[in-house]
C-alpha cells in the first residue's frame, strides 16, 4: 500500500513523494506536523497541492506535511512530460545511488528513499537536462522519540557539536594570521584581506544558521502535578512545606498533594555565547565597512 505524502509540478516536470511501508504511515506520534521546504531557482515556479489549496511558488516557500521518520521507506518518481532527462541528486550516496531511470526511459527517474539513522533536514535538487529547477528539502524525524518537543530539546544538547567546526573555521579564517611588526593596517589591505575570505565567511555563516547552536534554559512555570516530569529538591521542599496551589486526591506518606507546583521546564534558547560572540563580530565588521 502507497500513500501520496507530496506532489511537486512545473510545466514540464511531475514529483511525487510517497510513503510505501507501513512504519512510514504509523510511525511516531507527534503533535507538530513535518515541514516542506521549496526553493526555485530563477525563471521557474513549482505548482504544489496541500490541504486542497493549490500553491505556486516562485520563491522559497514552507509547507507542513505529515513528518517523515527515520528507518522507513519512501518512494519518489520524477518525470519529464516533455521528455527531457530528469535527475534528482543529494549529499548521501547512499540514497543517490538508489535513485535511478527506468531502463531506456531517461525521463522517468524513480527510487525508494531511506535515510536510515539520519534525522533533520535533507536536501534534493531536481534537474532538467543541465539545468537546475528547484531544491526542496523534507525534516526527517526520529522514530524513538514520542514529541517534536522531545527532539527539540535532544537536539538542543547536541547542535553545539554540529557547529563547533564551522565556528572554528570561522576564527581561523577571521582572526588567525601570523604577528609580524608593522605600522597600522591601511583600509585598503584591511578590504583586500576581507575580499579574500569573504565566501568562506559566507558559507559559515549558512552553515551556522542551518544547524544554529542552541542552549536549554529552566524556567519555573507553574504546572499540573501530573505534568511534572523530574522531581527535584524545591518539589521536594514545596511538598513538604504545603506550598502550591488546588487540591489533588493523591497522598504519598501522610502528605496531601496540591494540584499545582512550581516546576522546572526545560526550554531551548538561540540567545547562547556563541551567537552573542558572533553577533559582535559581524557588528564589528559592520562599523568598520561604514567608515571606509
Amino acid at each position: 500500500m502507497s500513500v501520496e505524502m507530496f506532489s511537486l509540478q512545473t510545466n514540464n516536470t511531475r514529483l511525487v513523494w510517497e510513503s510505501i511501508s507501513q512504519e512510514s504511515i504509523n510511525s511516531g506520534s507527534y503533535l507538530a506536523s513535518g515541514r516542506l521546504r521549496i526553493k526555485p531557482c530563477r525563471g521557474t515556479r513549482v505548482r504544489t497541492v496541500f490541504d486542497d489549496k493549490v500553491y505556486k511558488v516562485d520563491e522559497s516557500f514552507s509547507l507542513p506535511i505529515r513528518p517523515l521518520f527515520e528507518q522507513c521507506t519512501y518512494r519518489l518518481s520524477l518525470k519529464s512530460t516533455a521528455g527531457e532527462r530528469v535527475a534528482v541528486k543529494h549529499i548521501d550516496s547512499g540514497i543517490q545511488d538508489r535513485l535511478f531511470h527506468i531502463p531506456d526511459t531517461p525521463e522517468h527517474i524513480v527510487g525508494d528513499i531511506n535515510f536510515r539513522s539520519h534525522v533533520g533536514f535533507s536536501e534534493f535538487e531536481v534537474w532538467v537536462e543541465n539545468r537546475q529547477l528547484y531544491t526542496f528539502e523534507v525534516e526527517v524525524f526520529p522514530t524513538k522519540l514520542d514529541y517534536k518537543e522531545d527532539f527539540e530539546l535532544m537536539m538542543a544538547e547536541v547542535q553545539e557539536i554540529m557547529a563547533g567546526l564551522a565556528f572554528e573555521y570561522l576564527k581561523s579564517t577571521y582572526i588567525g594570521g601570523k604577528i609580524e611588526p608593522t605600522g597600522q593596517q591601511t583600509n585598503l589591505e584591511w578590504v583586500i584581506l576581507f575580499e579574500h575570505i569573504l565566501e568562506d565567511l559566507k558559507r559559515s555563516l549558512r552553515q551556522i544558521a542551518r544547524n544554529p547552536i542552541r542552549g536549554l534554559r529552566r524556567d519555573e512555570h507553574m504546572q499540573r502535578l501530573e505534568q511534572i516530569s523530574k522531581v527535584d529538591g524545591a518539589l521536594r521542599r514545596a511538598i513538604r512545606k504545603g506550598q502550591g496551589k488546588g487540591q489533588s486526591p493523591i497522598k504519598i506518606s501522610g502528605l496531601n498533594l496540591k494540584a499545582k507546583y512550581f516546576a522546572a521546564k526545560p526550554q531551548y534558547s538561540l540567545d547562547t555565547p556563541e551567537h552573542r560572540w558572533l553577533d559582535f563580530q559581524l557588528k564589528k565588521i559592520q562599523q568598520k565597512l561604514s567608515k571606509i
